[in-house]
């Protein structure tokens, strides 16, 4: 096990899959909570994998591990699809979606739940809804998260990473 197989700054993403849809609340809890049961989830995937997609408004809170692992940066949400062979139709919808559905009544607070929320987007985002509006420079950022198996010393091994 390495840090490319370590990926817990989820909350302050979108996950999706090769599909390009999400498929679990990114903001369900902390990730100290929750990334052993979103590996059951990403097994769930197609491909075994999963993608976490961030804003420029979380950029300095990433963890510094997403960067020994393979990153994808373009200039568009359909350029990030292409390059990561994602479905880019079905990723773009979904990002439009969910920046639809994202309320953020309260002040945004990565340490904490914040209630910022998803409303009438499926599955839901409990806390840390951010709309996927604000290009990271370079524009649009991706990190690809391979399942751990959390309860042995190893991990899924894929050669697409």
């Amino acid at each position: 096990m390495t840090d490319r197989t370590r990926r817990i700054s989820h909350p302050l993403s979108i996950v999706v899959n090769i599909k390009g849809k999400r498929f679990l609340d990114e903001g369900e809890d902390i990730s100290s909570f929750t990334y052993a049961k979103y590996g059951q989830y990403c097994l769930q995937q197609p491909q075994l994998i999963a993608f976490h997609i961030f804003d420029a408004k979380v950029k300095g809170l990433i963890e510094d591990y997403y960067l020994t692992g393979r990153c994808t940066e373009a200039n568009s949400i359909k350029e990030l699809a292409e390059d990561l062979e994602i479905d880019a139709d079905s990723l773009l919808q979904t990002i439009e979606e969910f920046n639809a559905g994202a309320k953020t009544p309260n002040a945004y607070d990565h340490i904490h739940k914040d209630g910022n929320s998803t409303v009438g987007v499926h599955p839901p985002k409990s806390n840390w809804a951010q709309k996927i509006d604000t290009p990271l420079t370079p524009p649009m950022a991706c990190g690809a998260a391979l399942p751990l198996l959390t309860g042995e010393f190893g991990r899924i091994d894929s050669p697409r990473f």
